[in-house]
C-alpha cells in the first residue's frame, strides 16, 4: 500500500513528481508518480551502490532497452527510463493491488481455478517476455501483482543487471532461493525454461501456501533446488501433473509456456469475480488509495528556506492489516518482537522528569524504517523517518465543545516501532540513546501511580481530556492488547493527557503499529 513521503525522499526525479512510497526491492526505492497524461507509474530509483559502477549502468541500459520491447496483455509495461541520470531509474506501469506474496500470507493460498488462471495468464506474460529476447530470472510471488482483470508481472529482465553487480559487492547471488531454478542455483547459463521451472514454484505456492523446495538456509535451499525432488504435499490434484513436468531438473525435458497455457484450459478469462472475497478487498483497497492520490493535487515542489522547513500535510488514514492481531500497548509506547507477533511494549526512560517539549532531534537517527502511510504530503526534515510528525495545532485550540479544557498540544498521525516514541515532544521523539528496551510481557510501574498509565475508552465517540484524565487515574494500566479501531487515553511520562485511536497493526516490526495521536497540553493540577 501508499506509505508517505520522507525527509529523504526525491521531491521529483526527471521531471516525474514523487506523489508516495510504494515499497523497496532488489533495484532500490520505488515510488508512485504519474505521467504527464495522468497515467499511474511505479518509479524504481536504483540504489546508490550500484548507481556508481559503471558496468551496471552498461548492463542496466541493456536490459532497459530490452524489457521496454516487452508488450504482453499481463505485463507491466516499461514506460520509461533515466539509464544515465545520476541516479539511474525505471518506470513502469503502475498496478493497484497486493503482491502474490501478500495476497497468500494475508489470505491464505487461491482456490484451484484462481491459481490456474493466474498460472496462464503469467505463461503468457512470459511468452510475451522471452519473445522480445529476455528472460525474466527473478519469477517470485513478489513480482506478481493481483488486479481486478488479472495478474501482471514485474521487473522481468532487470535482475540479470542487479545480480552481477550485486555478486561483484557481497559475493552472493541476489534473489529468492525457493524461486530459482537449478540452472540459476548452479550457475550456469538461463534460458526461457528457467522461467518455466519457476512459475511452477510460484504456482504450487499460489496453490498451497507452501514453498516446493522449502524454507531456511540461503544455500541449503539452492541444494534442494539443484539435487532433491520437489515436495508436492498438499498439492491440489488438477494442478499435480503439470508441476512435476515444469520442476524436472533438465531445462529441456520441461514444458513451453503454450503448453502450459494449454494444460490450464487455454487462454485465460478474468471476471469480476475471480479473485476470493477477502483478496478482492485488497485489491479495492489499492484503488482507493490511488483514486485519494489522483484527488488531491501534487504540492508544489518547496525547497527550505531560511526560515525552516515546511510543515506536513495532513495523512489520511492507512488502510488497516490483518484486523485480527492484537498487540501490547503500554505508555510509554515501543515495539518489540515476542513469538507470536508484534508487541508494544514498556519502554523507560531515565530522565522521567523535566518537559522535553522543545528537545532537539538533530541528533536522532536517520536510517529508521519509513515514515506512516499516507498518499501525499512530505514531512520535515528535521525528525527521524521512524515515525509521522504530526502538525501542530495553533496556539489557543481546544478540544471543541469543552470550554476551558486543555488546549492541543499537537495531533497527527504517528507509527509506533521498535525504537519506542515519546509522545511528549512535537513533533514525537524517537531516541534510542534514551530508551532502554525492557520485555513487553513484564509488569512495569512507569513511575508514581498515575503516571505513563493507558486505559481503553469504551464510550460514545471520542473522549475529551477530562474523561481521559478520569479514566487513567482510575482504570490505567501498565500494558494492554489494541486492535484496530480501538480507542486508549494515556497519561505521559510528562503528565500530559494523550488520545490514541489505532488505525492499523501488523506483524512486520518495520511497520509496527499506526494511530492517530492526539496530546493535550498539560493541566494546571497535573
Amino acid at each position: 500500500m501508499l506509505t508517505r513521503l520522507t525527509s529523504d525522499d526525491p521531491q521529483q526525479i526527471s521531471g516525474y513528481r514523487i506523489r508516495a512510497r510504494l515499497g523497496a526491492g532488489g533495484m532500490g526505492q520505488v515510488y508512485l508518480s504519474f505521467t504527464p497524461g495522468g497515467r499511474a507509474v511505479a518509479l524504481k530509483v536504483v540504489r546508490r551502490e550500484y548507481a556508481e559502477d559503471g558496468d551496471f549502468r552498461q548492463r542496466f541500459a541493456q536490459e532497459v532497452q530490452a524489457a521496454q520491447r516487452v508488450h504482453g496483455v499481463y505485463t507491466a509495461q516499461v514506460i520509461d527510463a533515466g539509464t544515465d541520470a545520476g541516479t539511474p531509474w525505471l518506470a513502469s506501469a503502475y498496478v493497484p493491488g497486493p503482491t502474490l506474496l501478500e495476497a497468500v500470507r494475508e489470505h491464505g493460498p487461491l482456490p484451484v481455478d484462481a491459481a490456474r488462471s493466474m498460472i496462464a495468464a503469467v505463461a503468457q506474460s512470459l511468452q510475451a517476455i522471452h519473445a522480445a529476447g529476455v528472460v525474466h530470472r527473478d519469477l517470485t510471488p513478489r513480482n506478481i501483482l493481483l488486479a481486478a482483470d488479472g495478474p501482471r508481472v514485474i521487473d522481468f529482465g532487470i535482475a540479470r543487471a542487479i545480480d552481477a553487480t550485486h555478486l561483484t559487492i557481497s559475493q552472493t547471488p541476489i534473489g529468492t532461493p525457493s524461486f530459482m531454478s537449478p540452472e540459476q542455483a548452479n550457475g550456469t547459463s538461463v534460458a526461457p525454461a528457467s522461467d518455466v521451472f519457476t512459475l511452477a514454484a510460484v504456482g504450487f505456492f499460489a496453490a498451497t501456501g507452501r514453498a516446493a523446495f522449502g524454507e531456511g538456509n540461503y544455500l541449503s535451499v539452492l541444494r534442494r533446488v539443484s539435487e532433491a525432488e520437489p515436495d508436492l504435499t498438499g498439492c491440489p490434484a488438477e494442478l499435480r501433473e503439470l508441476f512435476e513436468s515444469c520442476l524436472l531438473k533438465d531445462p529441456t525435458a520441461r514444458p513451453t509456456t503454450a503448453d502450459i497455457i494449454e494444460a490450464c484450459g487455454g487462454a485465460p478469462r478474468f471476471e469480476a469475480d475471480w479473485l476470493p472475497k477477502p483478496v478482492a478487498a485488497t485489491v479495492a483497497a489499492y484503488g482507493a488509495a490511488l483514486a485519494s492520490v489522483v484527488a488531491v493535487p501534487a504540492p508544489p515542489v518547496v525547497r527550505p528556506g531560511p526560515s525552516g522547513p515546511t510543515p506536513p500535510l495532513a495523512a489520511p488514514h492507512p488502510t488497516p492489516r490483518r484486523r485480527g492481531r492484537q498487540v501490547l500497548l503500554a505508555a510509554a509506547l515501543g515495539l518489540a518482537v515476542l513469538a507470536g507477533g508484534v508487541a508494544i511494549g514498556v519502554k523507560m526512560r531515565p530522565d522521567s522528569t523535566g518537559d522535553r517539549t522543545n528537545s532537539s532531534n538533530a541528533d536522532q537517527p536517520t536510517n529508521s524504517p519509513a515514515a506512516a502511510q499516507s498518499a501525499t504530503g512530505t514531512p520535515p526534515a528535521s525528525p527521524p523517518a521512524s515515525q509521522v510528525s504530526p502538525a501542530p495545532t495553533t496556539s489557543g485550540a481546544t478540544t471543541p465543545g469543552t470550554a476551558g479544557a486543555p488546549r492541543v498540544q499537537w495531533t497527527g498521525m504517528v507509527r509506533i516501532n521498535d525504537h519506542g516514541i515519546d509522545l511528549d515532544t512535537v513533533p514525537p521523539a524517537v531516541d534510542p540513546a534514551e530508551w532502554e528496551d525492557v520485555d513487553a510481557a513484564r509488569s512495569y510501574s512507569g513511575g508514581p501511580l498515575g503516571t505513563e498509565k493507558i486505559a481503553k475508552w469504551t464510550g460514545a465517540g471520542e473522549p475529551t481530556p477530562q474523561q481521559c484524565r478520569e479514566l487513567v487515574l482510575t482504570q490505567g494500566t501498565d500494558q494492554l492488547n489494541v486492535a484496530n479501531k480501538e480507542v486508549f487515553c494515556l497519561r505521559t511520562s510528562q503528565a500530559r493527557m494523550a488520545l490514541l485511536v489505532i488505525t492499523a497493526t501488523s506483524g512486520n516490526t518495520g511497520t509496527g503499529v499506526w494511530a492517530t495521536a492526539t496530546v493535550w497540553e498539560k493541566a494546571s493540577d497535573s
